[in-house]
């Protein structure tokens, strides 16, 4: 193991001591390394290579990896390497979107244990092209269980992605499980339209090359000597951008460029697929009218003077992602707030609903008790009342209750002081056989004068 001073420097380690120029890690300290992936995989990103220093890591105390990407992708075979190399590393492994992650750019972007995307970034998927068929389907069931395990969206979710051929935005990566942490990211010389709008609260118009164009980029336009561009028409509304390699002779395609009167964006890309032709970035037409900004137009916006020093204006630009930074963090601790408060209000109003629910039933209970309700209509008063204390004490008290005599005991008789009746049962002319008629007549004259009409058919 490196000691610790070695750690900060073993990149000058490395190509002093073992002759190795290495080309992926740029940034090293004791804590963290920072690997580009800025190319294409394959070519200029070669897998074997990359795998390599990633393992030379494994000898240092550093403890994070950081893998930054901005790719169209590449082959897939170079990326599993690659795939595999971070996957095995002891170490903290973090994966950053800085702009484009497409195709196995995309895949190598879930190998982070952390993966986080600038908010102006893209992720891109779409189905494995090149060789056999049964190669193909097998290369795409490796690549759909990567991303389906990492993002949590079920295999056939993953494949229809990719037959669609689908952009996703940081939010909507996001959103769907692909990114983790969404950072704030600012280009150095392009102010992105829409995040210009946002930042200057004005609509800021940025130039489009081809605006009446769908455009297959098949290599980055840097790599050509600038001068050496050509069109040639290859089909009605299809046309290949030539160039030279630099330090090349022959012409190479740089990108396929479709007339949008001719070619839909879907269109485009079907043609695209049905020739097999593999491309870096799909960039469709567009009509506005653009310029780019230049520093001079951005301290206006931001009022400044014209020729204030660079530093000043990049001073403003950061004060004002800060404070909308800031906004942002006390809008979230707001929402959670108004969360928190709405579950208690949900809670009091349920705890509040259970105890009318139980005074309801209580109030029934005691009503059938009184006798003022009939005991088999209790369950069905309860669900028709059910909180509505108010109600329920209205009906109840509306209930005019006039209680049935108690027959048998007028009938039974009025026991004496003993507790012993002394007509229980006996009809009038027994009564006054016994001489208790007079008696009876005392004590209860109701029901003296009941027993008198059943016997003789009148009052008196």
């Amino acid at each position: 193991m490196l000691s610790d001073k070695t750690a900060f420097n073993f990149v000058s380690y490395f190509k002093q001591n073992h002759a190795m120029d290495l080309k992926y890690i740029k940034n090293a300290s004791k804590e963290n390394v920072d690997l580009y992936i800025y190319d294409s995989i394959g070519e200029e990103i070669k897998g074997s290579d990359f795998a390599r220093e990633i393992r030379l890591i494994e000898d240092t105390e550093v403890k994070r990896i950081n893998v930054r990407i901005n790719s169209g992708g590449g082959i897939v075979v170079d990326g599993f390497s690659i795939w595999a190399a971070l996957k095995n590393s002891s170490k903290e492994v973090h994966t950053f979107n800085d702009g484009l992650a497409a195709s196995m750019a995309g895949i190598l972007l879930m190998a982070g244990k952390v993966i986080h995307a600038a908010n102006y970034s893209q992720l891109m998927i779409h189905p494995v092209s090149g060789g056999s068929e049964q190669g193909r389907k097998a290369l795409q069931d490796s690549l759909v269980m990567i991303l389906s395990k990492r993002s949590g969206n079920t295999k056939e979710e993953i494949t229809e992605m990719m037959i669609a051929e689908t952009w996703l935005s940081a939010k909507e990566a996001k959103k769907k499980g692909f990114v983790d942490e969404i950072f704030e990211g600012i280009n150095k010389y392009e102010v992105n339209l829409k995040a210009a709008a946002e930042i200057f609260g004005e609509s800021i118009e940025i130039e489009n090359p081809y605006p009446n164009e769908h455009s297959a980029r098949i290599v980055e336009p840097s790599k050509f000597e600038k001068d050496s561009f050509r069109r040639k028409k290859i089909s009605e509304g299809i046309n290949l951008i030539l160039g030279r390699l630099n330090g090349e002779t022959t012409m190479t395609t740089q990108a396929y460029r479709f007339d949008k009167e001719n070619f839909s964006v879907s269109q485009a890309k079907k043609w695209l697929i049905e020739h097999k032709i593999k491309y870096i970035l799909f960039e469709p037409a567009s009509a506005e009218t653009k310029t780019f900004l230049n520093m001079k137009t951005i301290n206006n916006l931001l009022k400044l003077d014209e020729n204030v020093a660079k530093d000043v204006t990049e001073a403003k630009v950061k004060e004002i992602l800060t404070n909308l930074t800031a906004l942002e963090a006390a809008n979230k601790t707001l929402k959670e707030t108004n969360v928190e408060l709405k579950t208690e209000s949900d809670k009091f109003k349920t705890e509040k609903e259970t105890v009318r629910k139980e005074s309801v039933k209580n109030q029934i209970e005691k009503a059938i008790t009184d006798g003022s309700l009939k005991a088999d209509k209790k369950d069905e008063l309860i669900a028709e009342f059910g909180s509505n204390v108010e109600m329920t004490e209205k009906f109840i008290s509306s209930i005019q209750v006039t209680k049935a005599p108690d027959i048998k005991n007028e009938i039974d008789g009025i026991k004496n002081d003993k507790g012993k009746t002394t007509y229980k049962g006996k009809t009038m002319r027994e009564l006054e056989k016994s001489g208790e008629a007079e008696a009876l007549k005392n004590e209860n004259e109701k029901l003296f004068y009941k027993i008198f009409k059943e016997e003789y058919g009148e009052d008196n």
